[in-house]
C-alpha cells in the first residue's frame, strides 16, 4: 500500500504563507507548519513575484509558527545558494524570527551559510517588534526623533 503524503513531502501542497507590508520599506512572509527547504523556496519566488514587493524592500521572515528544526545542513547551504541567486532583488536588511530555541539554533545556522554565499546583513530574533525596529531604525521615523527645543 502506498504511504500516503504529508504536507510538506516532495511533491506535496505548499507550506501556507502570508505576505504582507507592514511598514512601506519591509516585507514581511509568515510560513506555518513543518518546513523543508522545498517551501522557504517557494515562499521567496512568492514573495519576489507578489504586487506589492518592490525589489530592495527589507525583509521579516516570521517561523513563530513553523518548525524548522528538521531542515539538514545540507539544505541550508542549498537554501544560502539560492537565496544567492536572487540576491539583485532581495533587501539590504533580512530578519528571522523564531520561536523555539532548536529553530534559533537552526535560523543561525543558515545565517552563516548565507553570509559565506550571499553577503547581506541579516539577523535572527526571537521577538517580532525587535526585528522591526532593527529593519526600519529610528532615522525612518522623523516624527519619533526628539526635535530641539525652540528660543
Amino acid at each position: 500500500m502506498p504511504r500516503s503524503r504529508g504536507p510538506n513531502d516532495e511533491g506535496s501542497r505548499p507550506a501556507p504563507l502570508i505576505i504582507t507590508t507592514p511598514h512601506p520599506t519591509v516585507a514581511a512572509v509568515e510560513l506555518h507548519g513543518s518546513l523543508q527547504r522545498a517551501d522557504i523556496e517557494r515562499a521567496i519566488l512568492a514573495l519576489l513575484a507578489h504586487p506589492a514587493y518592490e525589489g530592495g524592500m527589507n525583509e521579516l521572515w516570521d517561523f513563530r509558527n513553523a518548525h524548522i528544526a528538521r531542515i539538514q545542513a545540507s539544505d541550508l547551504m542549498a537554501l544560502a545558494r539560492f537565496v544567492a541567486l536572487h540576491l539583485e532583488r532581495l533587501g539590504k536588511r533580512t530578519a528571522i524570527v523564531v520561536g523555539r530555541d532548536v529553530d534559533y539554533g537552526v535560523a543561525r545556522m543558515w545565517e552563516g551559510y548565507a553570509e559565506q554565499a550571499a553577503p547581506q546583513e541579516r539577523r535572527v530574533f526571537r521577538d517580532r517588534d525587535e526585528a522591526m525596529a532593527w529593519l526600519v531604525p529610528a532615522a525612518a521615523h522623523p516624527e519619533s526623533t526628539p526635535q530641539p527645543a525652540s528660543a
